[in-house]
């Protein structure tokens, strides 16, 4: 569960017109060959983005320290409570508000007839565009009597881009795009190419990152209160990147497929801290996954991460650690 305060900001946007609700059709398979093209929509993000970098040869393993959170512990997939809905607008769908903190629109976008946001108390909502290069992201959304929304942070983002900023600018703690990381329907099946987001118990996470931030790279922001709800010791920061390493035999473990394939994405590209929740580890799925994913997949994570570990050399120049990448870079955008 995610109790978390986030920064708003005012981001202004052009009027989005927008195709379908919902997750979409199936994204391109785990090793997509030459010729193969991507809808940013369903696999968004640069090639060079860190959520589409696999992990690298040259990354150093180091075990996780945390004095609070357990690799023997529990897991959970969010999937249809404290996640994030997705839906991608239509030329037809109405022009709704969305309004911010004082009444102040943050701006005019096309929404599909019944979208609403998750029914917890974060209420991320996200709606694509039409053509499929920008997303509308919101934390605390209120769908209100006339139709229109009210959005206590609002960003807008470019699927293209790197989906990490300098800056805050998302809807989630570690201030990149929300919706990188989840889990979309069609990759349990066909596969996941990218870094999984997480979030971990805030006394989990070290508030004295190297830099003299709360945050390591690619995050670029951390949970109002810090200060207090953090620790301060061990290696895991917000924005660490965890994985399984490479002698692990994930086919060796006792996992649904649906579990290995998670598990797959965990060893070749890693998992990413982006927000607060627990218990222990949270992964996240958009809802429309839901149908893939097996019960008892709780299972299968609590013996996934108990293998995983801190690569300390993510950063900038070295992003997976660097190297020969485990996995081919992402195929270009269809658009």
């Amino acid at each position: 569960m995610d109790f978390r305060r986030a920064k708003t900001a005012l981001l202004l946007a052009l009027a989005l017109t927008a195709a379908d609700c919902g997750g979409g059709p199936d994204t391109a398979g785990p090793d997509a060959g030459p010729g193969a093209t991507r809808d940013p929509a369903l696999w968004p993000f640069s090639a060079t983005s860190p959520w589409n970098t696999p992990i690298g040869s040259n990354a150093v393993y180091e075990p996780e320290t945390s004095p609070v959170f357990d690799t023997a512990g529990s897991s959970w997939l969010n999937l249809t409570d404290w996640t994030h809905p997705i839906y991608v607008a239509r030329p037809t769908d109405p022009v709704r508000i969305f309004f911010g903190p004082g009444g102040t629109p943050w701006g005019q976008f096309r929404v599909p007839a019944g979208a609403v946001p998750d029914p917890e108390l974060d209420a991320h909502m996200h709606v694509i565009s039409d053509d499929h290069l920008t997303v509308v992201e919101t934390w605390q959304c209120v769908l209100l009597p006339d139709g229109n929304y009210f959005a206590e942070a609002f960003a807008v983002n470019n699927l293209k881009d790197e989906g990490v900023y300098d800056d805050w600018h998302g809807t989630r703690a570690y201030g990149g795009s929300a919706i990188a990381g989840l889990i979309r329907k069609g990759e349990i099946t066909n596969g996941i190419r990218h870094a999984l987001a997480v979030a971990v118990d805030s006394p989990a996470m070290n508030r004295n990152a190297p830099g003299g931030n709360p945050w390591v790279w690619p995050a670029s922001s951390a949970d109002t209160g810090n200060e207090t709800s953090y620790g301060t010791t061990g290696n895991l920061y917000m924005g660490s990147l965890l994985a399984i390493p490479p002698s692990v035999n994930l086919d060796a473990l006792a996992l649904s497929p649906a579990g290995r394939e998670i598990g797959r994405a965990m060893q070749d590209y890693g998992v990413y801290v982006v927000d607060s929740g627990g218990p222990n580890m949270i992964f996240y799925a958009e809802p429309t996954a839901a149908a893939e994913v097996p019960e008892g997949i709780e299972n299968d994570l609590a013996i996934l991460i108990s293998f995983l570990q801190v690569v300390t050399n993510n950063t900038p120049s070295t992003p997976g650690g660097g190297g020969t990448p485990r996995r081919p870079a992402a195929p270009p955008f269809d658009r």
